[in-house]
């Protein structure tokens, strides 16, 4: 039954298959343990970015507090040339609050830079034994070269390094990435509480809307083009003129 005016209302979402990666003693162990297609798929993707870059690629992790200036930096230069931006979507949070983060010893983010330049980023988050991968995005003008697989492939390379860590859990929202990296799947719901009437409207308008995109998504998969307009976002989302190298200083 519905929930009278002076109760909370809880609102569920559709279950959802989530992936994960278990991390077992060494890297080498878990790659070998993915399938010969996926390694070669990244193995090349990373190569391929290396020889563009003339093997000027690398690698940061971002934990520190002092260092959260630099990251936002980072962040900012990266969303603002990812398709993301073009619609106003998962902008990096704000200063203090990642310096909130770093200061409670949770923050794990990593950016991926080619060329002296950040081309992509994952903002990620460690408790206890868990790495949570939060929001990950990309210079739209690097696309060709799938930094944000490149980085996702070398930033679990990393986690083997702090062996206090025993899951990465990469959350909700399907990509390919996540499918071919984990190594296990959950279903799971989200729940989100409103304590108020007007909370409830809204909790009603946010189910609706999920409702009408998954039946969107599911006829654009069904018909064969839920990719093609996916990479055409990409594609109308790239800044003009910027091709790979041509993006120093994050302008």
């Amino acid at each position: 039954a519905a929930p009278s005016s002076g109760q909370p209302g809880w609102r569920f979402s559709n279950r959802q298959t989530t992936y994960l990666v278990h991390l077992p003693q060494t890297f080498s162990a878990y790659w070998t343990s993915l399938s010969s297609s996926v390694r070669r798929s990244f193995e090349r993707r990373k190569k391929g970015l290396n020889q563009k870059c003339h093997d000027d690629v690398r690698m940061r992790r971002f934990t520190q507090k002092e260092e959260m200036g630099l990251l936002h930096q980072s962040l900012t230069a990266v969303w603002q040339r990812s398709w993301h931006a073009k619609f106003g979507m998962y902008e990096p949070p704000p200063l203090p609050c990642l310096e909130g983060l770093a200061a409670e010893g949770w923050m794990r983010s990593y950016v991926l830079m080619a060329e002296g330049s950040p081309v992509a980023y994952q903002l990620g988050y460690q408790y206890r034994e868990t790495y949570y991968c939060d929001s990950i995005g990309f210079d739209a003008g690097w696309r060709d070269y799938s930094p944000g697989k490149v980085l996702s492939h070398l930033l679990i390379e990393d986690l083997f390094g702090e062996r206090t860590l025993r899951t990465l859990d990469f959350g909700f929202g399907y990509n390919d990435y996540k499918r071919d990296l984990g190594n296990h799947a959950e279903e799971r719901a989200q729940a989100s509480l409103a304590l108020t009437a007007r909370g409830r409207v809204v909790l009603s308008g946010v189910d609706a809307s999920e409702r009408l995109g998954a039946a969107a998504r599911d006829l654009s998969r069904k018909f064969g083009i839920y990719k093609r307009l996916r990479d055409r976002l990409h594609q109308v989302s790239a800044p003009r003129g910027n091709e790979p190298g041509g993006a120093k200083g994050g302008g």
